[in-house]
């Protein structure tokens, strides 16, 4: 470990407020704003199946990432000697959570562009994405090296292995929900177990389980009954859906998540944010598609 918070600590002797604010500016796309930002774009403008491929992939990667975490319980770089820029991000360090995320992402968009033959500069950009927030994490003193290469190395394995798989589906992807919402079930009940033992809130199970649960069944019922068509006939409305789904996707993440902090109480909260995380999911895969088409946009 000695090396690798020499490494940080070399990065670090380019901090100024300029480097300090493009790193952090630059780490955001390892943030799951990020990642619903580009959810919502393929989901609600580009393919759903895609938009829906891509939720599986990110939350299998988490599942990964949050597991590992909590077994090693490796401390930050910042708290051993280096200096925390910008930002003290809690929790354990190994492996790097944005690292992982953007190479989910980077995967995923990668792959599908290379099927569609679509923008050949994907792949660059994408690798460039990837190694700029690996390096951002060490910069800002978040991750050691081995943290943001294992992330990365799980997101990428995640994206491209879980691709491949979810070929097996054919045109019935959604039918992934019967593994899916029983699974997350039984992720819940771990989480209330592992509460319930250790008094130790595991979050990330949470999360998964509500987003993902929600994901399935709200994308099922949208294939099955909605029907919602992504093509537009007219260009203005792909950023009319984007704002439109954006604003309230986010008034139910911040303004849940402000209603539900009234209630100082550790099991009531990993209800509330299983059923906040459960909102944005159906949300996304439903409930915004059935406006869009009442709206005609």
């Amino acid at each position: 470990m000695g090396f690798e918070l020499d490494i940080i600590n070399f990065l670090q002797k380019a901090s100024n407020p300029f480097t300090d604010y493009f790193f952090y500016i630059l780490t955001q796309m390892g943030t799951e704003l990020f990642f619903m930002a580009v959810v919502v774009v393929v989901y609600w403008c580009v393919n759903k199946r895609e938009g829906f491929v891509l939720v599986n992939l990110f939350m299998a990667s988490q599942i990964f990432v949050g597991t590992i975490k909590t077994a090693v319980k490796r401390t930050r770089p910042y708290k051993a000697g280096a200096k925390a820029i910008m930002e003290r991000t809690g929790g354990y360090s190994f492996p790097s959570g944005h690292s992982n995320n953007i190479a989910v992402i980077s995967a995923h968009l990668s792959m599908y562009s290379h099927r569609t033959k679509g923008f050949k500069a994907i792949l660059p950009i994408c690798c460039v994405a990837t190694a700029m927030v690996m390096i951002s994490r060490m910069y800002l003193g978040q991750h050691y090296l081995t943290d943001v290469i294992t992330g990365a190395a799980i997101g990428a394995a995640v994206g491209c292995l879980g691709y491949r798989l979810f070929d097996l589906f054919g045109e019935n992807e959604e039918k992934a929900v019967y593994g899916i919402a029983p699974a997350c079930v039984v992720l819940f009940a771990v989480a209330l177990v592992i509460f319930a033992v250790k008094g130790e809130v595991f979050g990330t199970l949470v999360d998964i389980a509500g987003t993902y649960s929600a994901a399935a069944i709200g994308y099922y019922i949208e294939k099955k009954h909605v029907k919602y068509e992504i093509k537009a006939d007219k260009k203005w409305k792909y950023p009319v859906r984007v704002l439109v789904g954006a604003v309230v996707l986010l008034a139910l993440k911040e303004g849940l998540k402000y209603l539900f902090a009234l209630w100082d109480n550790a099991w009531a909260r990993m209800f509330f944010d299983l059923i906040r995380y459960f909102a944005i999911g159906i949300w996304v895969t439903l409930c915004a598609p059935v406006l869009f088409k009442k709206l005609k946009i």
